[in-house]
């Protein structure tokens, strides 16, 4: 999995030279991210690319890249059981979801009455507004589901917060930051 997502950083988000399988360290400077490598130091082949990250700028616990318009975030934790492993303490790398999808509620057979369609408006307006939860039992258990919260990440030059709706919102959305 670890050489599937150095690839896949590779592919989406290459280097102006090296591999993100040689990286040693993700670090921010002057806006711009650093990646150091086993030989060396490189930029992300188009700078632009490079939309935020969290934590300190010269260690940053997440790096936010975006290709195509979709986001992915490149988690560090040298304390978690992959990151110790991995030379620059690469954790995970979480992608943002493509949401391409039209929502039919008129003519659809699963809302045939009043009722089942106001269900669905309601679910569907918990979706938008990022608060749908529900108690789900398992098992015996009972607990709450819920959408995670927004991501927040600063801006490569370090001058604002750029967030990241974890919920499916439309682009007019006013806490839609990217």
């Amino acid at each position: 999995m670890i050489a599937y997502a150095r690839a896949f950083l590779d592919d989406n988000a290459p280097l102006a030279h090296g591999s993100h399988a040689d990286a040693t360290k993700y670090s921010v400077e002057q806006g711009q991210l650093v990646v150091t490598l086993k030989d060396g130091k490189s930029g992300l082949a188009n700078p632009e690319q490079f939309t935020g990250y969290q934590g300190d700028a010269k260690a940053p616990s997440a790096i936010l890249p975006k290709h195509n318009d979709l986001h992915f975030e490149i988690q560090i934790d040298a304390d978690s059981p992959i990151g110790k492993t991995d030379a620059a303490h690469v954790k995970d790398v979480l992608m943002e979801a493509a949401v391409s999808t039209i929502i039919d509620c008129e003519d659809s057979v699963a809302a045939v009455d009043a009722a089942d369609k106001t269900q669905l408006y309601r679910n569907w307006l918990g979706l938008m507004q990022g608060h749908l939860s529900e108690e789900v039992t398992k098992n015996g258990k009972t607990f709450k589901r819920s959408m995670n919260p927004d991501r927040e990440y600063t801006a490569p030059d370090g001058s604002k917060k750029v967030t990241l709706c974890t919920a499916v919102r439309c682009s007019s959305c006013p806490t839609s930051g990217i």
